[in-house]
């Protein structure tokens, strides 16, 4: 459920902040935090609503002024690619049990791109890609063993 922490100005003058819970479009919570009456105040309320939304939450404890550097090495959609293999075997095409065939017909449903392109939807989901002389060679195997015949 998607939070954010909103101010919004009080009759008084004061300013509220609150986290504000939503689900689609619809506010289904508000968490009131307190009203300030001066910056000072502020960001203190502030400090404390973003502590209560990431409660529970771990975190690197790292020095602000370090000279390490992070970087991604490697990143892998699996939630998205298991989701999407198994509504493939669903659907009976398990049939064909050919590994590059499944990468292009799930690739093109995240992403649809040309068959040289679908190398880099597969390589940013976190997959090892075939190259484009397998793609087209899968493509040959495709009319060649009846793969439309085999799935309808």
């Amino acid at each position: 459920m998607p939070s954010f922490i909103r101010k919004v100005k009080t009759k008084s003058g004061a300013t509220a902040v609150q986290i504000v819970y939503k689900h689609g479009r619809e506010v289904v919570r508000i968490v009131h935090i307190g009203s300030a009456h001066n910056n000072t105040e502020l960001k203190i309320l502030l400090a404390l609503a973003h502590e209560k939304m990431h409660e529970g939450q771990l975190c690197f404890n790292l020095p602000h002024n370090s000279s390490t550097k992070l970087y991604l090495e490697k990143s892998y959609s699996g939630l998205l690619w298991d989701t999407l293999s198994h509504v493939y075997s669903n659907l009976g095409f398990e049939l064909i049990a050919d590994p590059v065939f499944k990468q292009l017909v799930l690739a093109r449903i995240v992403e649809p791109t040309s068959k040289l392109d679908t190398i880099r939807v597969l390589s940013k989901l976190g997959l090892e890609a075939p190259s484009n002389s397998s793609i087209h060679r899968c493509l040959r195997r495709v009319i060649d063993n009846g793969y439309r015949a085999i799935l309808s």
